[in-house]
């Protein structure tokens, strides 16, 4: 796969790659649509930066990457959301 594809996302300070074409495969989303013109995209460090908890984020692209998710993905993703409310 050409470097030039990949894309660099950084979830609340973690960085996180992947290419565009896994990105694509859950057409109409946000992360389906980015292009350098986005205000998020920072062409000094080639990256997307979301302002969001990164806890989740790699089991969200994980479900890109394999186009499903496992129980213990799900539970795990609970267990981050109610244990994350109240540290």
């Amino acid at each position: 796969m050409d470097t030039e594809h990949r894309v660099i996302l950084n979830v609340g300070g973690i960085r996180h790659e992947t290419y565009t074409h896994v990105l694509k495969k859950i057409p109409a989303t946000r992360l389906s649509r980015l292009t350098p013109n986005l205000a998020n995209y920072d062409p000094v460090l080639n990256e997307y930066f979301f302002d969001r908890h990164p806890g989740v984020f790699s089991m969200i692209l994980n479900y890109y990457r394999t186009g499903g998710c496992t129980v213990d993905d799900i539970l795990n993703m609970l267990y981050f959301l109610c244990t994350d409310q109240y540290p």
